[in-house]
């Protein structure tokens, strides 16, 4: 049986992330939070994402039954490289946000817009989802570690400047 790459790469990710889980499980109570509030939520994911992968892999029944086993391959192969551009501007976008806007801000605004320009939500659904991206991270980044959550280089301007009033 031949495993093909997007599904190798996804074994491999959940491998790491298991592994990460394992290694934060080890840490003290205060500081592993952080890590396994990332690495819970990521080996799940994963492990959906790789079972999404075996259940829908080229050849299978499914994709015999839709008559697009030889298409299937031609159309995956040039739609690849596309996502894995788009993805990696996404996640390009979400580090300038955090970098410009904060930890708390950043992700919430990240949230706005991939909801409102990629899925295309109403701005009720978009207000409602950064909203609670920003409690979330407020909730982790301050109340659950105690540590100050970085304001991003905007926040530390506005900050500078109030300062200076």
């Amino acid at each position: 049986m031949r495993i093909h790459a997007p599904t190798r790469f996804t074994a491999v990710l959940l491998a790491a992330s298991l592994a990460f889980l394992v290694l934060s499980a080890r840490l003290d109570a205060g500081v592993r939070i952080v890590p396994l509030s990332v690495a819970v939520p990521l080996s799940l994911l994963l492990l959906v994402q790789l079972i999404h992968e075996v259940r829908r892999a080229p050849g299978t029944v499914t994709d015999a039954a839709a008559g697009t086993e030889g298409l299937g391959a031609a159309t995956d192969a040039r739609a690849e490289p596309r996502a894995a551009v788009a993805a990696v501007r996404w996640i390009v976008v979400l580090a300038l946000l955090i970098g410009l806007a904060g930890l708390i801000a950043g992700p919430a605004l990240f949230v706005a817009l991939y909801l409102r320009r990629k899925s295309g939500e109403t701005w009720l659904a978009v207000s409602g989802g950064a909203a609670m991206t920003a409690f979330l991270f407020w909730l982790v980044a301050t109340r659950l570690t105690g540590a100050p959550a970085p304001p991003g280089l905007i926040g530390a301007w506005m900050a500078t400047v109030l300062t200076d009033l």
